[in-house]
């Protein structure tokens, strides 16, 4: 894609920062949490956004966990791996306030 000036619009992540689409950063997901059929992009003014860490962060360590595919297929047995499995949980909540627009009203609108 390409500006009305001929310019592109996309410039990919490089060693000296985020790629960048119309100028604004931009991360990729590479730990395959993302899936790609659901949506392309989550976007938004993240200098809204507000993140709240609960303090009932709880940690478990097991000798005796199995971990499988989504088919059922056993990916690691601890048990058998000699090994063992971390389980952390933790509660997050998060918050966008509602700025008020320049021209009036609140955002989103709700027309």
């Amino acid at each position: 894609m390409r500006s009305t000036t001929g310019e592109s619009v996309y410039t990919p992540p490089s060693k000296d920062g985020p790629g960048t689409i119309y100028s604004e950063a931009f991360y990729s997901v590479g730990n395959g949490a993302w899936d790609n059929t659901e949506a392309l992009a989550m976007t938004g003014d993240w200098d809204k956004l507000r993140i709240g860490i609960r303090q009932d962060i709880t940690f478990s360590v097991h000798a005796d966990g199995v971990i499988t595919d989504g088919a059922g297929g056993v990916v690691y047995n601890a048990m058998q791996e000699d090994g063992k499995v971390l389980r952390c949980v933790m509660r997050l909540g998060y918050a966008v306030p509602n700025p008020v627009k320049a021209l009036g009203g609140t955002f989103p609108s709700m027309n």
